[in-house]
């Protein structure tokens, strides 16, 4: 008897549903990692991002028990990439107050701001902000410039990550920076390619910001040096600079000094660099010289070169990541990649290539770093709608190129590392295991979680204000939702199956 006891609670349980926290996580693995997204309009109706999106909707409108688990997911980021989306959303809030705004954590603007509409604009946007406490990131990252009818909303002091690209203004960076500075743990500014219009002796302090990208042009790489004066970075750990240089014919090597005199004011605590390559094609006729900039940074770890990088040096560096050349420089990073040995690096570990298909997104190297992987055994794919990426010991590959012009694509990337490297260095694809283990990691808080698509916000109705024209009929051949809510949030499954709702495909 004892015997049949055993068996009996041995054997399978059957249930007939999952607890949302499995569901959860479950869903969490079925949409690519945000990191590897770009929600901008310019990746086409097609994008990764927009299939990602759908099939957040199609989960969402399963059941009720779906719809519980995959909910916050949908919500934790909203991305306004139309205007008339922001009222609308604005309108789904105020609906049901309370239901959504815990979940909303992370707030990106791409959409264009009419002169005639930026009243309207800062009101709105201002009322989403303040109806939303938990919002912990904000990106604003129009291509066109605010009109001056409109501004950027005002932030709470809570806000941890912030990203204001080259169509912000110096002199709103700095006045929120004055708000959100001493939360502030990760920071992307655009370098002005004029100063002397924001010419300011106060110091803001950003005590505890550890990661800070910064986009430079050619003319704005001048003002480096006084922009690093007035930014006080003492916890300051992971450094990018986005390199951009004008084509100077006669030339064949490019000057890092303004980019160094940034360093010796805050790199000496820097474990992390990364020059991130900007694939002009006259890029091919340059090498960067990167010494002078090392030499002030003695605590570097982890290296991210652009391909027309010169020969360098480092004691304390570990790991050497490399963007894949220009297709017409494809030979010319021999010699770097020659100069990469023990003697030149005592303390290196692996030096690892990556696929120019990822070299929109800034994050990859830290999200996928090359000491997450220790065997061939840990090396992972991520396969997705639109996205196919391999990690493996010494190369990241782009298998299917992300959002990128098809000239910079690596569908048949060559392997331009001599016979003489060592075992740690660039080799061709071999075979790749998922492991289990590596995709938990990527998976944890440092990859942010996958976007909510204002895209399907809707409004027929008109606003009592003076700008009716926010009204927003997105229609697509798969989905009409014209009744002013989120597709999705505000339906039951039996609103699906009445009709009132098109499913979504």
């Amino acid at each position: 008897m004892e015997e049949d006891k055993l068996r009996i609670c041995q054997a399978p349980i059957p249930y007939h549903y999952l607890p949302p926290e499995i569901l959860s996580l479950i869903f969490l693995r079925a949409i690519p990692p945000s990191f590897l997204l770009d929600s901008s309009l310019s990746a086409g109706p097609g994008s990764p991002w927009f299939n990602a999106m759908a099939t957040r909707k199609s989960i969402l409108l399963v059941c009720q028990e779906w719809y519980t688990a995959s909910i916050e997911l949908l919500y934790q980021e909203v991305v306004f990439r139309r205007i008339a989306q922001i009222p609308a959303f604005l309108q789904t809030l105020e609906a049901s107050p309370g239901k959504f705004e815990p979940f909303i954590k992370e707030l990106t603007l791409h959409a264009f701001i009419p002169a005639s509409h930026g009243s309207s604009f800062v009101k709105y946007i201002q009322r989403v902000i303040d109806l939303c406490p938990r919002i912990a990131k904000f990106t604003f990252a129009s291509r066109c410039h605010l009109p001056t009818t409109a501004r950027l909303p005002v932030l709470r002091a809570s806000i941890t990550h912030l990203q204001l690209h080259a169509s912000v203004p110096l002199v709103d960076v700095l006045n929120i920076l004055d708000i959100v500075g001493e939360s502030l743990l990760r920071l992307l500014i655009h370098v002005p390619a004029s100063f002397n219009q924001y010419c300011t002796t106060k110091v803001y302090y950003l005590a505890h910001l550890e990661d800070l990208l910064i986009e430079t042009t050619p003319v704005g790489n001048e003002n480096l040096f006084p922009m690093g004066r007035i930014l006080s970075m003492p916890s300051l750990q992971r450094l990018t600079f986005k390199i951009d240089f004008f084509a100077q014919p006669g030339f064949e090597t490019l000057s890092m000094e303004n980019f160094t005199s940034f360093c010796r004011m805050h790199g000496h605590h820097l474990q992390f660099l990364h020059l991130h390559p900007n694939f002009s094609w006259t890029m091919r006729r340059y090498t960067i010289m990167l010494q002078g900039l090392l030499d002030v940074c003695p605590m570097l770890e982890h290296l991210v070169l652009h391909p027309c990088a010169g020969p360098v040096t480092h004691p304390n560096v570990k790991w050497v990541d490399i963007w894949s050349p220009h297709p017409a420089a494809a030979k010319s990073w021999i010699p770097l990649r020659q100069s990469l040995t023990k003697a030149a690096f005592p303390k290196l570990q692996r030096v690892r290539q990556m696929s120019s298909g990822l070299a929109l997104f800034y994050d990859v190297p830290t999200l996928m770093p090359p000491n997450a992987i220790d065997t061939k055994d840990d090396a992972f794919e991520l396969c997705f709608a639109g996205i196919e990426a391999r990690c493996d010991m010494d190369f990241l590959r782009c298998q299917r190129p992300i959002d990128v012009d098809p000239v910079y694509g690596d569908g048949e990337e060559e392997d331009y590392s001599d016979d003489s490297s060592s075992s740690n260095g660039i080799r061709n694809g071999s075979t790749i295991t998922i492991s289990e283990h590596s995709m938990d990691d990527l998976y944890q808080d440092s990859v942010s979680v996958p976007t909510l698509d204002s895209e399907y916000l809707s409004s027929d109705s008109e606003h009592s204000s003076d700008d009716s024209e926010y009204s927003s009929n997105y229609s697509s051949s798969n989905d009409v939702f014209h009744d002013g809510s989120f597709a999705g949030s505000e339906y039951s499954l039996g609103d699906l199956h009445r009709g009132s709702v098109s499913s979504p495909t």
